[in-house]
C-alpha cells in the first residue's frame, strides 16, 4: 500500500491514467490528508484484531466520500457489484471507508513500528489479534461512548519535534546517542 500511495500521488500522470485510477488517486489523497491531521482511530475488529481507522472525517471530508462514491460506481469492473445494468460498484462509501482505512494501516505500520511505539497493541508492525479483556473492554466503551473516563480516542501519534535551532554562532548539535560503553543521556 505504501509504494501504491506514493505511486498514486505523483502529478505526472494526471488525466493520463484510467478513470477508476483517477478516483482511486483521489481516495489515496483523502487518507493521506486524514492521516497527516491525525485523525486515525483505534478500533478492534470483531475478531478482535487492532486497527487503525481514518477517523473522524469532516463533514467535507465525508461529501468528499459521497461524490467519489459516485464516481467510483460506473466502472466497477474488478469488484463485488451488483445484479444490476448498467454494473455497480455494490457498496462504494463502504468500499472507499475500507481505502481510506487500509491507507491509514499502511501509512502507521511498518518494521520498524514496534521499535519506535513498543510491542503492544495498534504498535506492532502488522495488526494481531487482542486477547486482553480489558482492551476489549476499552474499545466497546470507545466505541459506544458508555465510559464516562473515555470521551475520545487517545492522542495520535506524533511526530518528533523538529531539532532546537542554532544559537548565533553555534551550529546546532545533533543528539548524542547512548552506545554500549557511556551513559544515555
Amino acid at each position: 500500500m505504501r509504494l501504491l500511495a506514493n505511486v498514486l500521488a505523483l502529478e505526472k500522470n494526471l488525466g493520463k491514467e484510467a478513470h477508476s485510477v483517477g478516483a482511486w488517486r483521489q481516495v489515496i489523497r483523502l487518507g493521506l490528508a486524514v492521516i497527516a491531521s491525525g485523525r486515525v482511530f483505534p478500533e478492534l475488529t470483531i475478531d478482535g484484531t487492532d486497527v487503525g481507522r481514518a477517523r473522524p472525517l469532516s463533514g467535507d471530508e465525508e461529501g468528499r466520500v459521497r461524490r467519489l462514491a459516485e464516481v467510483v460506481m460506473p466502472p466497477a469492473n474488478c469488484a463485488m457489484i451488483a445484479d444490476t445494468k448498467p454494473r455497480q460498484l455494490w457498496a462504494p462509501q463502504v468500499a472507499i471507508h475500507a481505502g481510506l482505512d487500509a491507507v491509514a494501516e499502511a501509512m502507521l505500520r511498518g518494521p520498524g513500528t514496534p521499535t519506535v511505539l513498543g510491542h503492544g497493541p495498534f504498535t506492532g508492525g502488522v495488526a494481531r489479534q487482542q486477547h486482553a479483556p480489558a482492551l476489549a473492554q476499552w474499545n466497546d466503551a470507545l466505541r459506544d461512548g458508555t465510559n464516562p473516563h473515555i470521551d475520545r480516542p487517545p492522542d495520535p501519534v506524533q511526530p518528533p519535534p523538529p531539532p532546537a535551532p542554532a544559537s548565533p554562532g553555534r551550529p546546532a548539535r545533533a543528539a548524542r546517542r547512548p552506545t554500549a560503553t557511556s551513559p544515555a543521556g
